[in-house]
């Protein structure tokens, strides 16, 4: 569903909700608020407030939504971090000269223990 037709579905849900007329410009200050975001989040967001016992009680702000939105964006990517984590750097065998370096400090180390 595309941003446009969850934003009106969200809205009328909304106005049914807490049976509130929204006026046109109402309605266009919503639409500059939250029509850039994901409608999926967008939708949830609805859901959550509506079913919030202290701020469900009244009709939601567009920062309300918002605050709600930005919770799911992280969540997401919190997820996609864990599903698709960054590649791991392949070994490359150190060296001779690295090899070198390296039993030099370990015997400096075990000089000074």
């Amino acid at each position: 569903m595309d941003n446009q037709t969850q934003f009106k579905q969200s809205m009328a849900a909304l106005s049914s909700v807490y049976q509130n007329q929204m006026t046109p410009e109402m309605i266009a200050m919503y639409w500059t608020a939250l029509g850039s975001h994901n409608p999926r989040y967008l939708e949830q967001a609805v859901k959550d407030h509506i079913a919030d016992p202290i701020e469900g009680k009244w009709f939601p702000k567009p920062a309300h939504l918002i605050g709600h939105i930005e919770k799911y964006k992280a969540k997401d990517k919190s997820m996609q971090e864990l599903l698709n984590p960054p590649k791991r750097e392949k070994y490359k065998e150190p060296t001779s000269e690295q090899k070198e370096k390296i039993k030099g400090m370990i015997e400096e180390m075990k000089r000074g223990l």
